[in-house]
């Protein structure tokens, strides 16, 4: 998959993230596109994300 536009994290599996200015993380669905997370985002959470140039 290309890295959607915006995408500022990816995990092992190929999940995309996106940290927005204001902390609010969002996840990328392919047919969906950039979905809110909901959920605590802490050391675990940051851990299995990859920071992507």
């Amino acid at each position: 998959m290309t890295r959607p536009k915006g995408a500022t994290h990816q995990e092992p599996d190929g999940t995309y993230w996106k940290r927005a200015d204001d902390g609010t993380w969002y996840f990328w669905q392919s047919g969906w596109g950039w979905s809110a997370y909901v959920g605590p985002v802490n050391k675990n959470f940051l851990d299995t994300r990859v920071i992507v140039k």
